[in-house]
């Protein structure tokens, strides 16, 4: 049998010099923890902005139809409906946005949402907030109302324009 033996320096034995070698991580390996941390953490932000965006569509449609009793309490009241917000002697509405809530009386001659068959939505009154983009259109086929949060069927359906 032979023996071999394992030069190494003098003053070092053989497993100290083998564990200083591997004490510290490649840049390589750094740069791939990095690009793992960022990944998720985008997608962590990506989950964040999904769930502030339905928690504020919901809380629209909530406002909107505290807005409708409103409207219908007033209604009752003077056998008319309310030429704007500002009538209802409630305060400024805006939406979770921090937009106005846009009312249209519809007998005044307004300009009515109209669905994909250019139909209005409303017979009495449309009632809407223009969404996290600030925009909107008449048509709710138009991109503009995609995510605008509507009172549509004379108030039987509540909900994105986009869904409508």
């Amino acid at each position: 049998m032979t023996v071999f033996r394992q030069q190494h320096c003098p003053n070092r034995p053989p497993q100290e010099h083998n564990l200083q070698r591997q004490r510290g991580f490649t840049l390589v390996e750094l740069l791939v923890v990095v690009a793992i941390l960022t990944a998720l953490t985008l997608m962590a932000l990506a989950a964040f902005g999904d769930i502030k965006r339905k928690v504020y569509s919901a809380r629209a449609m909530e406002e909107l139809r505290a807005i409708e009793k409103v409207i219908a309490g007033y209604s009752l009241e003077s056998g008319t409906l309310p030429t704007s917000l500002a009538q209802l002697n409630q305060g400024e509405f805006l939406d979770p946005w921090r937009n106005p809530y846009v009312y249209v009386r519809l007998s005044d001659g307004g300009p009515p949402r109209k669905d994909l068959a250019v139909v209005s939505i409303n017979t009495d009154y449309d009632l809407y907030s223009k969404g996290g983009d600030g925009l909107t259109a008449q048509l709710l086929s138009n991109p503009k109302s995609f995510d605008d949060i509507i009172r549509g069927a004379d108030g039987a359906f509540m909900g994105l324009g986009a869904s409508y």
